[in-house]
């Protein structure tokens, strides 16, 4: 994953949205630190409840290596999350995947703040 120094993309920029005009803070965030489980919560809720995804293949090998962030609403509270990892084919290349919005925070630029912290991380 090549990186540059031009990261024009505010992180916590709200988005301009018809549905809401939501501030979030977006922080990377390991996969093995004590907030993590703030990912797991908005995975399970997200791939396991609502897409009724299997908890076993919703965590895979993947994680403990990849760049996850958590985007937090004005409450504190997580509402969306994902993941960046070097491509296994292309390692110049990176994947974003396992992006997650909770129902209640889709369409306020939760997801569009959470996919600009992703794609700063990966220029």
């Amino acid at each position: 994953m090549k990186k540059t120094s031009n990261k024009s993309a505010s992180l916590t920029q709200p988005t301009p949205n018809v549905r809401s005009k939501a501030h979030y803070q977006v922080k990377q965030v390991r996969w093995d630190s004590s907030e993590a489980v703030a990912i797991r919560q908005v995975r399970i809720a997200v791939f396991v409840e609502e897409q009724n995804v299997p908890r076993e293949e919703e965590f895979d090998a993947i994680d403990p290596h990849a760049y996850h962030v958590v985007a937090y609403d004005a409450n504190g509270q997580p509402c969306g999350t994902g993941r960046l990892y070097p491509d296994p084919f292309h390692p110049e290349w990176a994947r974003i995947g396992r992006m997650a919005v909770l129902r209640g925070a889709r369409g306020t630029g939760c997801g569009a703040a959470v996919m600009r912290a992703l794609l700063a991380e990966a220029w």
